[in-house]
């Protein structure tokens, strides 16, 4: 508080003192007027002095003894303010820099003239003289003088002046308080935290000299203009250890509530985790730019029963910067609810502890504040060395799964406690040796050479080696192990690790076990990345009714088997069975109040992506949205389901027209996806694909080849050329080619495409719609009409099958036909097929949709061969209102269609 306002408070509290204690609300308010900082500050010192513990116990005799020592300070206020201009040993006294509640602090500059220095001179007042008060000024003057540190305002000199004032002269800082400075700086979190590493350094010395402090709050930590920190005011400090009943005797607690620990509130005993607990809440407050709890317009007691009961929340959920909550959720959050808890025991006991945290933090490693666990650990790990590591974070979920697991059968059976927690700790530590440099499995490995593959197969290799005739351990290493595998393409041996683990867990626990369910669906996920849907099926299925049996048709247990069996249908392109499942998910998840989590919210996104299928776009964005949202709150840095939820972002707009915003999120998407995993990783294909079909719409031609191009090179590299992700590749850069009028070229890619589909595939398969929907259109081109017409027929047969009669897809479908009909001057049936797109049309996409533009193109058209020219010429009107909407005023779309409305208008106007 600047000196101003600590004399008006000071002028307010003698003003108020006054009056009747009923009159005290209403003066405060009128002095206070619009000075809502100003009324705090008056409340809780008033509230300080007639609420305390000596009040309280015999308000008579407190009150009584608090005017005699007010009045003598009034008495006092002249001749003390007489002391400026006079000097102090070698100084002269040259202002007032502050008041306290013992003494007042004077700005005095040496006056004989051999150099300039300047010097704070703190003098106790008068009225202030009592016998307590004399013992706590002296003391200060002893433990200053122990204490030597750049961080801790020096000792010059101390004694008595020669009108028998009791003084010390101390360093001047020519300073603020740390909070004003880290505001009027807009100083970032990691300034934030540099400065606060002083402040710690500072204290720890204080401490190892057996000093605490005591009182520790942004007035007592001046920061100077070089940013420097000065710990002022041990004129309340304890020696450690030693006990000192006059400054806990009853009467006024020297203490600030904001900062006070409960053990300062209860008045026990006072240790060098009370000065750390202040610390805490100075930190708090400097990270999120409030306080852990609000004292604002209570009482004392209210405010000492807040100390002493309420849980603080943490920093981040007291700031609305989502890039802030970010960057305090995790670690920092961690160490300041550490450093504030309420049991003196559970905080940081020194210094160097808090100190220790934050310099972890900044490296990335592991701070003690959060729990000790292999899932945080190796997340730390993961986050220093993020290349190639990111999807084996599946490994350590689970084994957090696990401990979950084992803490439910602890409460479950009692008899087996010891057990199982001796269980739980031996599956951590073996998880830990995975890391440790020692591992003769990881032999080049030395804290950062190793490959995800390096340390699963580590992993596992121990496991069969290590843990064969520890049954339960050896089932739940194998099926964690093995499902890690699988997400990185180590296919061969994740299929090995698991089918051992459902062997075992088979015989172990029996057919239908909750464990034996749970490598099923392990099982079921491994099938599903090398594309054996049956089998990935066949496994999901038995999960589920073991499950049912086990637990009921309504159990919580059957959230995550729903999701997986959802990806299952997904996957075969069964959306409406695939949506089904997910929203049973969803449902079961809800009831149990299982939301505020990873898994739902990646169920979340997974469910929006069948809806973008299902052409439900509305549901599908707002899903994406959400989940994109938590993601962003929940992880510290780039992930992939960040990546892949901004993917799908990007895809969404793109169907619905909304080009420029998919451009936004599938560049973002890519960025994610190329830190994640390289620039060579098979996640980037997706995104290149749709960045080349999204720049062609928006007729970028360059850009289109350039990413359709990267596609077919990754895809090639990675897969092989005989392989169904290549053939998707080479037929997105046959669509390129289409549009530019290379129809020969794009035949040959579509036909070269639509091979490889079937040789991979069987003929009822709806993958073959896509290659055989765009063969069909450049014969089309061609004049080819039969053949075009033949396979649009299947491609119709195909996604009326898997999506149903009204699905977007069917219309685009029709469309199509239609056109292809059109050309080969089939007029009446042309019309029969468009007739049924329409409404397809007009339901499911948005009014201003660059394929309804395409769609009043081409009917249009038809209707321009049936010389129906009044109806065409409204067609076309209405297509080139929606392609500018979309594409440039140049755009081809545009220019054919307005030189057949001139064309109509020219053939009116002749007749």
């Amino acid at each position: 508080m600047s000196e101003l306002d600590w004399q008006e408070v000071e002028t307010i509290i003698d003003e108020v003192l006054d009056l009747p204690q009923d009159q005290h609300p209403a003066f405060i308010q009128k002095r206070c007027k619009n000075n809502k900082t100003l009324k705090i500050e008056v409340t809780q010192l008033l509230n300080s002095i007639f609420e305390s513990e000596g009040w309280l116990d015999n308000p008579s005799t407190y009150k009584k003894e608090f005017y005699n020592e007010l009045g003598n300070e009034i008495e006092s206020i002249t001749e003390e303010n007489s002391l400026i201009g006079k000097k102090v040993g070698s100084y002269s006294i040259k202002s007032i820099l502050g008041e306290g509640g013992m003494g007042t602090v004077y700005m005095a500059e040496r006056d004989d003239k051999k150099f300039d220095h300047k010097v704070a001179i703190k003098i106790i007042r008068h009225g202030r003289a009592t016998q307590s008060n004399i013992q706590r000024f002296k003391r200060e003057q002893q433990i200053l003088a122990n204490l030597s540190h750049r961080g801790i305002a020096q000792l010059f000199d101390g004694g008595v002046t020669d009108d028998g004032f009791l003084y010390i002269i101390m360093e001047y800082v020519n300073g603020m308080p740390i909070d004003e400075y880290c505001r009027k700086y807009n100083t970032s979190i990691d300034d934030k935290i540099e400065l606060f590493k002083q402040v710690l350094q500072a204290v720890r010395h204080a401490h190892e000299n057996l000093v605490i402090h005591r009182d520790l709050k942004p007035g007592n930590i001046l920061v100077d203009q070089s940013g420097n920190v000065k710990i002022l005011d041990f004129g309340i400090s304890k020696l450690h250890q030693e006990e000192d009943a006059s400054l806990t005797q009853t009467g006024a607690r020297l203490l600030t509530p904001k900062y006070a620990a409960p053990e300062q509130i209860k008045e026990t005993n006072i240790t060098t985790a009370t000065d750390l607990y202040a610390l805490g809440i100075i930190f708090y407050q400097l990270l999120a730019g409030a306080f852990p709890f609000n004292f604002e317009d209570i009482s004392q007691h209210e405010i000492e029963h807040i100390i002493l009961k309420k849980d603080p929340s943490s920093p981040s959920s007291s700031v609305d910067s989502i890039t802030l909550k970010k960057k305090l959720r995790g670690d920092l959050d961690a160490i300041v609810l550490k450093a504030i808890r309420k049991e003196a025991d559970q905080r940081y006991r020194v210094a160097n502890d808090f100190l220790s945290d934050l310099e972890n933090y900044r490296k990335g490693l592991p701070v003690t504040a959060r729990q000790n666990s292999v899932q945080y650990r190796s997340k730390k790990f993961f986050q220093r060395h993020k290349q190639g590591l990111a999807t084996v974070v599946g490994v350590i979920l689970l084994i957090i799964g696990f401990a979950s697991f084992y803490t439910w059968r602890i409460a479950k059976e009692r008899d087996q406690a010891r057990f199982e927690a001796e269980r739980a700790e031996q599956v951590k530590n073996f998880m830990l040796q995975m890391f440790n440099t020692g591992n003769p499995d990881m032999k080049s490995y030395a804290g950062n050479n190793a490959t995800v593959n390096d340390l699963l197969l580590a992993g596992f290799h121990r496991t069969e080696r290590e843990l064969n005739d520890q049954p339960k351990i050896y089932i739940e290493m194998l099926s964690a192990i093995g499902d890690a595998l699988s997400n990185v393409d180590a296919f061969e041996t994740a299929k090995e690790a698991l089918t051992k683990a459902l062997n075992r867990s088979i015989t172990h626990y029996g057919e239908k076990s909750l464990q034996t369910a749970n490598i099923h669906s392990h099982l079921s996920s491994y099938y599903h990345e090398v594309h054996k849907y049956n089998l990935a099926e066949k496994h999901i299925r038995k999960a589920i009714d073991i499950k049912i049996q086990l637990y009921g048709d309504n159990s919580p247990e059957l959230a995550e088997p729903f999701a997986i069996y959802a990806s299952n249908q997904f996957l075969q392109s069964q959306y409406q069975k695939a949506e089904n499942l997910f929203l049973k998910s969803d449902s079961l998840k809800k009831r149990y109040h299982k939301t505020d989590n990873i898994s739902y919210h990646v169920t979340l996104a997974n469910l929006g992506e069948t809806q973008l299928f299902l052409g439900e776009y509305g549901l599908a964005e707002k899903h994406f949205k959400k989940a994109l949202s938590y993601f962003k709150n929940y992880y510290e840095h780039s992930h992939p389901e960040i990546a892949r939820t901004k993917y799908r972002m990007g895809l969404l707009y793109h169907r619905t027209s909304k080009h420029k915003k998919a451009e936004s999120y599938l560049l973002e998407a890519l960025e994610e996806f190329i830190k994640l995993y390289g620039p060579n990783s098979s996640e980037l294909s997706a995104s290149y694909g749709l960045l080349a079909r999204n720049y062609r719409v928006l007729s970028e031609w360059e850009q289109a080849e350039k990413y359709a191009l990267k596609d077919i090179d990754l895809t090639k590299s990675i897969y092989g050329d005989s392989s169904v992700i290549y053939a998707k590749s080479v037929n997105n850069f046959a669509i390129i080619q289409k549009a530019q009028g290379n129809l020969q070229q794009a035949k040959n890619n579509y036909e070269k495409s639509l091979a490889i589909y079937r040789s991979k595939m069987d003929s009822t398969n709806p993958d073959l719609a896509i290659p055989m929907y765009n063969l069909g259109d450049v014969l089309m081109d061609l004049g080819k009409y039969s053949k075009a017409q033949k396979l649009l027929k299947q491609v119709i047969t195909i996604d009326k099958l898997r999506l149903g009669e009204k699905h977007p897809e069917v219309g685009l479908d029709l469309n199509k036909l239609g056109s292809i009909l059109m050309k080969a001057k089939k007029y009446a049936k042309s019309d029969s097929i468009f007739t049924k797109a329409k409404p397809i049309y007009e339901n499911h996409f948005p009014q201003d949709h660059y394929r309804i533009g395409e769609f009043f193109m081409n009917y249009g058209l038809l209707k321009y061969h049936q010389q129906n020219f009044s109806i065409s010429e409204k067609y076309f009107s209405k297509a080139v209102s929606i392609f500018k909407k979309n594409f440039n005023d140049n755009d081809l779309r545009i220019q054919k269609a307005l030189s057949y409305i001139k064309n109509i208008k020219e053939r009116h106007h002749k007749r």
